[in-house]
């Protein structure tokens, strides 16, 4: 998948997505990298890059916010996308989010968000471009231990 595609595809997700060259460069394909706690937070990131290499399919973490994370690797890198909010969040939670990722400031963006549905869609859509494999929910759900309440 080309990164026009990939930047069309987040677009319409209106989720921010990062790749992340094997010499460690990391490219905002969509978003504004320095509002994104994945562009910005290197042990989110390094989190992340470690889960997606740990198995074969999409890597997706929940946070105690109630947001999700997805790494996709490929064979070109890996493809970082969120942070997409199972939740509304309120202004005081927004900021608590955002500053747990090492982000400070004072004027914070609102989380998008989704349904766990649209995010498995979102992430499936992702995976399939990038792989060429297709994932069920199902499997998404369980192997990324997303059924189980989070601790």
């Amino acid at each position: 998948m080309y990164d026009r595609e990939l930047r069309k595809l987040a677009l319409v997700s209106r989720v921010g997505l990062i790749y992340r060259a094997p010499d460690g460069v990391l490219t905002a394909l969509y978003d504004v990298p320095e509002e994104n706690p994945l562009y910005v937070c290197a042990s989110l990131r390094e989190k992340m890059l470690h889960g997606a290499d740990s198995q074969e399919m999409p890597y997706i973490y929940r946070d105690s916010f109630e947001v999700y994370f997805a790494c996709i690797k490929a064979p070109d890198g890996h493809y970082l996308i969120g942070p997409m909010s199972s939740l509304p969040q309120s202004a005081v939670v927004t900021r608590s989010f955002y500053y747990s990722y090492n982000m400070k400031g004072s004027d914070y963006p609102t989380l998008r968000t989704y349904t766990i549905q649209q995010i498995l869609y979102i992430v499936e859509l992702f995976a399939e471009g990038l792989t060429g494999k297709t994932y069920e929910e199902t499997e998404l759900l369980f192997l990324n231990k997303i059924a189980q309440k989070s601790t």
